[in-house]
């Protein structure tokens, strides 16, 4: 129990690093991007973010529904603590940065500020990618699922 609240712990010490990063970074690409790119190199900017980030969610979804089919052995339950609610709001935030590039370039409105927008939730992706690794990581980690099994059954005496 002592260690499950620790984990909690450094998770959300790891998540506020990590918001802390991602946004001095979103706000120094801002201001460093301050140039605006010639359109034909913002169209093959955009192109080539929605098929990078498509790519990496493919390898994220797959790596967790492969885990997620491992896990539910040991109990259905296993799949809420894969799929939690912070879980699914990354995986949404994965998509729409995987689709706005492609929205605009559909409308032929790639404005600077447009591809910055882009650029910015693509950091906030692969910034949040890390963290997302690491407590995946210790959700499959035997004893953490034995610990929560044995949280589970004491609840149920």
């Amino acid at each position: 129990m002592e260690k499950q609240k620790r984990l909690e712990g450094k998770l959300k010490v790891f998540f506020a690093v990590f918001v802390f990063i991602g946004i001095t970074i979103a706000v120094f690409s801002i201001f460093i991007f301050h140039s605006p790119f010639p359109i034909d190199d913002r169209q093959y900017l955009l192109s080539s973010i929605s098929q990078g980030l498509a790519a990496m969610f493919a390898l994220v979804i797959t790596v967790t529904l492969i885990a997620s089919q491992m896990l539910v052995k040991y109990g259905s339950d296993q799949l809420d603590r894969i799929f939690s609610i912070h879980v699914i709001f990354y995986l949404l935030i994965f998509i729409f940065s995987i689709l706005f590039p492609l929205f605009l370039l559909l409308n032929n409105n790639h404005n600077y500020r447009s591809v910055q927008f882009s650029l910015l939730l693509t950091a906030i992706c692969l910034l949040f990618l890390f963290p997302y690794i690491y407590w995946f990581k210790e959700i499959v980690k035997p004893e953490n699922i034995i610990e929560y099994n044995l949280k589970k059954l004491r609840k149920r005496i």
